[in-house]
């Protein structure tokens, strides 16, 4: 029940009435992605994360969704992806909305082209994942790589913005969140791999993580300050954005205002009261500070 219901949240749009210029006809809620941008503004300012004058880099910009919504609170927004077909669209809608204080690059995730301490947020949303897919090493290895990139470029007590799904989540038994097959997210990745190369052809690369895989990930590229939240119902589009050690009190109205099901707000709970929320939700979405 709880599954289905996370599914069926999963793609709907967070907010509505943002208005759509002629190259966004007919664009999905999931690439227009000016809503997932606006919910992710909405989370730093109740954090008290104030961007007024910063630089901010957006690794794996997609259509620049997100960087539309930031580009008004921010001084300036690099925005980077390695497909230029993408980045082509996000030029477009820059143009067609007048916006000046974002600058499109081409780069690979891994191997960032700036120079030590330059940026006050770095996200990465949805995307870490997908950076192993252009290399022949190992996944893990690519990522932990990238990571140490991302420090390296950020400012001290800067953050990183880093969104991605939980592997532990029963639902990605049944289908993986990337690929489609079932099983993949879970087994070792040796199983992985074999189950894709033989049914889809290609090696498994989408390594995503446990909440205890996933912090000693950061903390290993450096990042000792980290805290880590969850998206309700998904980091895609977040009715809420709440801590993964929320109090039962501010979960069960987080809950309220995503669903209208008795039965799916007692079960949700339940997870709560259990403390295994960090264990079975579907998504993680971290911010870690880089200190000293």
């Amino acid at each position: 029940m709880i599954m289905k219901w996370i599914f069926r949240r999963l793609y709907r749009p967070s907010s509505c009435g943002i208005g759509r210029v002629d190259c966004e006809r007919g664009m999905s809620d999931y690439v227009f992605g000016i809503h997932r941008g606006l919910k992710v503004i909405n989370f730093f300012k109740r954090n008290g994360i104030k961007l007024e004058k910063s630089f901010v880099l957006d690794i794996g910009c997609n259509k620049g969704g997100i960087d539309i919504a930031f580009s008004p609170f921010c001084r300036r927004i690099v925005a980077g992806d390695i497909d230029v077909e993408r980045l082509k669209v996000a030029k477009a809608r820059f143009k067609a909305r007048r916006i000046k204080n974002i600058d499109l690059i081409r780069f690979d995730g891994s191997k960032l082209p700036f120079k030590r301490g330059v940026f006050r947020l770095v996200i990465i949303n949805g995307v870490l994942e997908w950076i192993p897919w252009k290399h022949q090493e190992k996944p893990r290895d690519i990522q932990i790589r990238s990571l140490k990139e991302v420090y390296y470029v950020l400012k001290l007590k800067g953050l990183l913005y880093l969104a991605i799904e939980n592997r532990l989540f029963p639902g990605y038994l049944i289908i993986d969140p990337h690929i489609g097959l079932p099983l993949t997210a879970l087994v070792p990745r040796f199983i992985a791999d074999l189950i894709t190369r033989s049914i889809l052809g290609f090696p498994y690369k989408n390594y995503i993580y446990s909440y205890w895989e996933l912090m000693y990930l950061l903390m290993k590229t450096g990042f000792k300050r980290v805290e880590v939240f969850v998206g309700i119902p998904s980091y895609q589009f977040p009715l809420e954005i709440i801590p993964v050690h929320c109090s039962n009190k501010d979960f069960s109205k987080a809950i309220t205002r995503a669903s209208r099901s008795k039965l799916i707000i007692s079960l949700i709970n339940l997870i709560v009261i259990t403390r295994t929320l960090r264990i079975f939700w579907p998504n993680f979405i971290v911010l870690a500070q880089k200190s000293r």
